[in-house]
């Protein structure tokens, strides 16, 4: 194998046969990383573009930061709504539960009056006189005092005072008038004041042992009307009922 010292960048003569082609030239110059040589007093050519950190586009955050404060608030309302919500639901029940309650506590008194009408006419039941005096103390003797209103308390002298009260926590008293009985309830609510007489005043005073129903300072006649049980009716007015 020979080689032709003329032709350094020409391939070495080995012998073999070669398939005609073009003969290789100088490098060119728009391969990659190639630079061409300078010339004296010239510029130093650009260079490359140094790749650098990927920057996020500020519009994109804003966009992202936008979207989730109204998420956020969008959320913090309908928490607010759901509260409210709750608490129109609670009220409700709440009064529902008060009114359930309130009824039960006025049948409540109506049967302690019923009660303690049959305990004294009980207690006279062979025509004796009724007296003129509080028949709470009788009653107490003879232990037929409703247990659901009878209260117990001790007074100054460390005796026991025994009362009589309705689940409003009204006061009841018990008087003889001779041959007449007057149940008394004290500073009764409007409402309460309107159920207790609505029961008691329909009945006639000729065919019944109720004699009498005085609100207040009103007398009512009985038979009474609604409009007139209505009308007497007050807060905190006393309820007497009279009984033969």
């Amino acid at each position: 194998m020979t080689h032709d010292p003329s032709n350094p960048a020409g391939p070495p003569d080995d012998g073999l046969p070669r398939r005609p082609g073009p003969e290789p030239g100088p490098v060119s110059e728009s391969l990659p990383g190639h630079r061409p040589p300078r010339t004296p007093g010239a510029s130093p050519p650009p260079s490359d573009p140094v790749p650098g950190p990927v920057r996020k586009r500020p519009g994109i955050r804003v966009r992202v930061r936008t979207r989730f404060r109204r998420r956020r608030g969008v959320s913090l309302v309908d928490f607010l709504l759901y509260l409210t919500l709750a608490a129109v639901v609670l009220a409700g029940a709440v009064l529902a539960y008060n009114n359930v309650d309130n009824r039960q506590k006025r049948l409540q008194t109506t049967q302690l009056v019923n009660e303690v009408y049959a305990a004294v006419t009980d207690l006279h039941r062979n025509g004796a006189s009724y007296g003129t005096s509080s028949l709470i103390d009788t009653l107490e003797a003879a232990k037929m005092i409703p247990s659901k209103g009878r209260r117990s308390a001790t007074d100054d002298k460390g005796g026991t005072t025994i009362s009589i009260v309705t689940p409003f926590g009204e006061g009841v008293t018990v008087a003889g008038d001779g041959n007449t009985f007057t149940i008394t309830i004290g500073e009764m609510s409007e409402a309460n004041c309107i159920d207790l007489v609505s029961n008691y005043a329909d009945q006639d005073s000729d065919e019944s042992s109720l004699s009498t129903i005085a609100v207040g300072s009103s007398d009512l006649t009985m038979p009474a009307s609604l409009s007139d049980i209505t009308a007497a009716c007050d807060d905190d007015e006393d309820v007497e009922l009279t009984f033969r």
